[in-house]
């Protein structure tokens, strides 16, 4: 794999865990404002990086146009992460770590990258 693929699976892996993606479809209930929106952000992305990786795991066939769209969905998306952290927004129904705020230059340092 690229080494710029590899720096944004592991971005991506990262982001996840941070902002503790939740993976069962009542996630988002109550949630709104910025923690929805960045909720719907990270559910997109986890969209498609799922289609990416199924095609690497030759799961899916290949679709050379499907995998460059989602690969710039992932890149646009990613530029607004640090934006939908605002400071005081990781109580109840946010599921992100406290480390996201903890730990903030590393976080959007991985954003960047």
């Amino acid at each position: 794999m690229a080494p710029k693929a590899c720096s944004l699976l592991r971005f991506l892996a990262v982001s996840f865990l941070f902002a503790g993606i939740a993976t069962y479809a009542g996630a988002h209930e109550g949630a709104t404002g910025v923690v929805k929106e960045r909720m719907d952000l990270m559910k997109r992305q986890q969209r498609d990086m799922k289609l990416i990786g199924e095609m690497a795991k030759r799961k899916t066939a290949f679709d050379a146009a499907k995998a460059a769209e989602a690969a710039r969905d992932i890149g646009v998306t990613s530029a607004k992460i640090p934006d939908l952290f605002p400071e005081g927004t990781d109580g109840h129904p946010s599921e992100a770590l406290p480390s996201v705020w903890q730990e903030w230059d590393h976080f959007t340092k991985n954003a960047e990258d």
